[in-house]
């Protein structure tokens, strides 16, 4: 039972719910059920978000594809008629996914302590904590490494090549003296110090940290990207990110991008969430592997 509450368990079942429910909200003619999947969507999302807070920008992206016009690329069909729906529709359907956070974050006041809404903040803490351990990286041959050894199949001849040192720094999830776990075993217990509520303790981080250092923060995104884009789909994650632009390209000439961007786009800010607030741990980015799979299997289709 205790293995089934973990957060590492639930909040990539919310990341598929909220996918699934966004593009069932697109398709559906039907305007009450599209609206009922918009919201649940939403609420999806927000429920995602009390394991992982930076689930939240899902909603936000979800209701903005949401907005957009429908035609055949929403055509099961596959007919030329244009099937929007009514204007007050699209705009109800786009409030959908912020209509089910809000219903969450009800549910939340009601039914759990005040204590929870400020874990909440400090997890994002946590997170943010973990990106600035980063900042220890050293030399541009450690941050070169941190470039390679992530990588799948060619990360494991990289290690063999690489100092144990630089390897343990920049490989793994949580593995001792990795750059991640110096932040949280540094960084965070002195925000945390500090005095205020724990958001003021978030904006420590970045007034300390972050902003006399942007330079540092911006140097490191492709670091930060490198680790968590392959969502822990090994080889398989190789081959199907190089497959994302051939399905992008078939979905336009198949008239089907908005539905695409339907899936593919909260997923891609929440990636990009990752990356900004995060170490961008590979479990934080379940969605991806929904979304590589599909992008496979729609190329393959379309040779």
């Amino acid at each position: 039972f205790a293995a089934l509450i973990r957060p590492v368990v639930w909040f990539p079942v919310f990341t598929f719910l909220a996918m699934m429910l966004a593009v069932e909200a697109r398709v559906q003619r039907s305007f009450t059920i599209a609206l009922a999947a918009a919201v649940g969507a939403g609420a999806a999302s927000a429920a995602g978000a009390l394991f992982v807070p930076l689930m939240l920008v899902l909603a936000p992206t979800m209701a903005l594809t949401l907005l957009g016009k429908r035609g055949r690329d929403d055509d099961d069909a596959g007919s030329d008629d244009d099937t929007s729906p009514k204007t007050w529709h699209r705009f109800a359907l786009g409030a959908g996914p912020l209509v089910g956070v809000v219903l969450v974050g009800a549910m939340v006041s009601a039914f759990l302590p005040p204590s929870y809404s400020d874990g909440v903040v400090r997890q994002l803490s946590f997170d943010l904590a973990q990106r600035i351990g980063y900042h220890n990286m050293s030399s541009v041959h450690v941050w070169a490494a941190s470039l390679i050894l992530p990588i799948p199949g060619l990360g494991g001849i990289g290690q063999l090549l690489a100092a144990p040192e630089t390897a343990a720094k920049v490989s793994g999830m949580y593995q001792p003296r990795n750059f991640a776990v110096q932040g949280i075993a540094e960084v965070y217990p002195l925000s945390q110090a500090q005095p205020g509520s724990p958001f003021a303790q978030y904006i420590w981080l970045w007034q300390t940290y972050i902003i006399g250092n942007l330079g540092l923060y911006l140097a490191l995104i492709p670091t930060i990207a490198i680790k968590g884009v392959w969502a822990g789909a090994g080889l398989s994650g190789v081959l199907a990110l190089a497959h994302i632009p051939r399905a992008i390209a078939y979905h336009k000439v198949d008239k089907r991008f908005g539905l695409f961007m339907t899936a593919f786009a909260p997923i891609a800010v929440l990636f990009a969430a990752n990356v900004l607030l995060s170490a961008n741990l590979w479990v934080y980015n379940a969605g991806l592997i929904a979304l590589y799979a599909y992008a496979m299997a729609y190329a393959a289709d379309h040779y």
